[in-house]
């Protein structure tokens, strides 16, 4: 009788430690950006600058051409999905006065949840932080507490996404095969 007790007390932590063990772990894997492959840190990147250009072209309707800087902290593959946690900058550039320059534009933390096709990323969803007060636990909740702090103290900072986003207009320029100089 008491063997049996013992036994059936084994089998129940046994139990409980397996139950335990189970929803503490996730089919999720977190890669900090210096560690991601550069392929495919190359082809995340490019995904991802395509996707918000054309994303804010349609609202930025005043500028000609839009482009996009970022700051990418991590991936994380969950499943078939890959969460893409970022900082990015988008500048609406016109031409005005034999100039070109940044005429509108904007600047927040991102989630964008990729799936792989073939050798291709898609774009299956684009997440900002709420704005006013929901602002800071909305990033909370869209990034891995491991880069919250990160990503608040980003805020505002000059991450060298500008001269990014001016490097690219500059050569946008010349592929145009146009004179106009870049204003400040």
């Amino acid at each position: 009788m008491k063997l049996k007790k013992h036994i059936n007390n084994f089998i129940l932590v046994l139990f409980c430690l397996v139950l335990v063990v189970g929803v503490g772990c996730s089919n999720s894997k977190l890669t900090d950006a210096k560690n991601i492959e550069t392929g495919e840190r190359m082809a995340i990147d490019e995904t991802i600058s395509n996707y918000i250009v054309v994303y804010y072209s349609h609202i930025l309707t005043n500028a000609d051409r839009v482009f996009e800087a970022h700051k990418l902290y991590a991936i994380e593959q969950k499943d078939k999905l890959i969460n893409v946690y970022i900082y990015t900058l988008f500048e609406g550039y016109a031409f005005f006065d034999g100039k070109f320059g940044a005429s509108c534009g904007g600047t927040n933390p991102a989630l964008l949840v990729l799936k792989k096709d073939k050798d291709k990323f898609i774009v299956t969803q684009f997440v900002q932080p709420k704005d006013g007060t929901e602002y800071s636990s909305s990033i909370k909740k869209m990034f891995p507490h491991k880069y919250t702090d990160k990503v608040m103290r980003d805020e505002g900072r000059d991450l060298g996404l500008e001269s990014q986003i001016r490097s690219n207009a500059e050569k946008w320029l010349k592929a145009q095969g146009r004179d106009e100089v870049l204003s400040k």
